[in-house]
């Protein structure tokens, strides 16, 4: 999954209907995983040398903007993560494609980690209360420990 649609899946997943009337915007800022070519060992050593030869760097960046027409209250929330990794001249589609997966859920885990104390520090009144309904434990899940108040429709 690109780290763009990563992004979209966890802003679709925290949107709840609540409230009067308002606005949240999540602003995917930058999304990308660029392929960097690393310098190989030539010679002699290089035919008996594994290298690293590409790095990939991942970026993730998200704005959240809540604002109530009613009140006029405004509250802004973002979050950057960056991620490196090499991999080996001598590394398989499918690992290659694992490095991905797992750098996207690294870049994920990292801005869900620091967002959800934002939201919870300075979102306030726009974060939907968890239904009394839920167990504990389902209140705590992933999917439903910060949701937005989509009286303020998720964009």
């Amino acid at each position: 999954m690109r780290p763009a649609d990563a992004a979209e899946r966890w802003a679709r997943k925290r949107r709840q209907a609540a409230g009067a009337e308002g606005v949240a915007v999540v602003k995917i800022v930058q999304a990308c995983v660029v392929e960097v070519a690393l310098t190989r060992t030539e010679g002699v050593r290089g035919a008996f040398t594994t290298d690293q030869t590409e790095r990939y760097d991942g970026v993730l960046e998200v704005a959240i903007e809540a604002s109530s027409r009613a009140t006029g209250r405004r509250a802004m929330v973002s979050s950057r993560a960056q991620r490196s990794r090499t991999v080996p001249e001598n590394i398989t589609l499918n690992d290659r494609e694992k490095v991905w997966f797992e750098m996207t859920e690294a870049l994920m885990n990292d801005l869900n980690a620091s967002l959800e104390r934002q939201i919870y520090d300075n979102f306030g009144t726009f974060v939907a209360q968890p239904d009394a309904s839920l167990s504990r434990k389902e209140a705590g899940s992933a999917a439903s420990r910060c949701p937005l108040r989509a009286d303020f429709g998720v964009s």
